[in-house]
């Protein structure tokens, strides 16, 4: 790739069933994306603030 090395795109999943969560996880992370997962709003925050996200897919009840 002439030298140049490509990064992974970042995905935040926001999902308060687990086995949503998990699911969406295993095959996004076999899709080759860097993956971080959470089940609370209040979390999804926190993390959010740690560092930016390319992608946040969020479904909370």
């Amino acid at each position: 790739m002439s030298g140049i090395i490509a990064q992974r795109k970042s995905i935040l999943i926001v999902e308060d069933e687990p086995i949503i969560r998990e699911t969406l996880a295993e095959f996004l992370m076999g899709e080759g994306f860097e993956v971080r997962t959470t089940g609370t709003v209040s979390e999804a925050l926190a993390i959010a603030r740690e560092r930016d996200y390319d992608v946040a897919v969020c479904d909370i009840q």
